[in-house]
């Protein structure tokens, strides 16, 4: 049974294509290959992976699979 707020891994590639922004959807393959080499967070439980729900946009990002968001410009008025 699947705890609430978490997420099987082979339902992460449909997670990731519902966010919005995204490039491209990685393979099954390839986002096991990230989890397993500790590219992306997962947690290894009952001989199953499962990723946070809350972690799906890092992940996206962690993955290049949409662009960096911008950062501010530091502001020049202030002293050191």
């Amino acid at each position: 049974m699947t705890r609430k707020g978490r997420i099987g891994l082979p339902q992460l590639p449909r997670a990731l294509a519902a966010v919005p922004g995204i490039r491209r959807t990685p393979s099954y393959r390839e986002l096991y290959h990230a989890v397993i080499n500790g590219d992306i967070p997962g947690n290894y439980e009952g001989g199953r992976w499962y990723i946070e729900e809350a972690d799906i946009p890092a992940i996206a990002l962690q993955l290049g699979l949409m662009p960096q968001p911008k950062s501010r410009p530091a502001s020049k008025g202030l002293k050191q």
